[in-house]
């Protein structure tokens, strides 16, 4: 995942242990800096897909992914809220636990509401009765405090967000089709 807001670039990605899930540049990306590793919050392996940085408060930082446990087959929704342009992290959401082979809980995809900031929604999945369902999250208080707003059991992840440019109140919403055979 990439956010960038004038000279602020922030890369996310997944990494096993030690390896760089977060890193800035100050300088439009010709310098970087890893401020998140997967040893910050050990015990656990991290994905991080998707980041955004708050477009009124730009030392507010929001990224989302997944946290697994050391053995790789229990899975959990995970994002990570940034108040000093992502130089430190704080946990803020980190839904329940879920070592099925019906899916991963996680999030994919973060928006920010370009008419109130403070206004956030996180997407993705998570593992409900052995079947991944799509949910949305949504944060009232630029993403301290969540609260699950939308499941779908029609499809098994959803994946993207956008606000709509000319019409902000309209938020679109891409999902993972849900195959037959399996919960994904």
């Amino acid at each position: 995942g990439l956010a960038v807001q004038g000279d602020e670039v922030i890369a996310v990605g997944a990494g096993g242990w030690n390896m760089d899930l977060v890193a800035v540049s100050h300088d439009g990306g010709l310098y970087w800096t890893v401020t998140f590793t997967s040893t910050w919050m050990a015990p656990g392996w991290y994905g991080l897909r998707t980041v955004a940085i708050d477009p009124v408060s730009p030392l507010t930082v929001l990224a989302a992914g997944w946290q697994a446990n050391n053995s790789m087959d229990c899975y959990s929704g995970l994002i990570l809220r940034s108040d000093d342009g992502g130089a430190s992290w704080t946990q803020v959401l980190k839904t329940a636990q879920t070592c099925s082979g019906a899916g991963e809980s996680e999030f994919r995809a973060l928006a920010i509401d370009p008419t109130q900031h403070t206004t956030v929604l996180a997407a993705g999945a998570v593992v409900l009765e052995d079947r991944s369902v799509g949910v949305i999250y949504r944060s009232d208080d630029g993403g301290t405090n969540w609260t699950r707003i939308s499941s779908s059991t029609e499809v098994a992840a959803f994946t993207t967000l956008q606000f709509d440019p000319l019409t902000p109140t309209l938020l679109y919403a891409g999902a993972e089709a849900r195959d037959g055979q399996s919960g994904r």
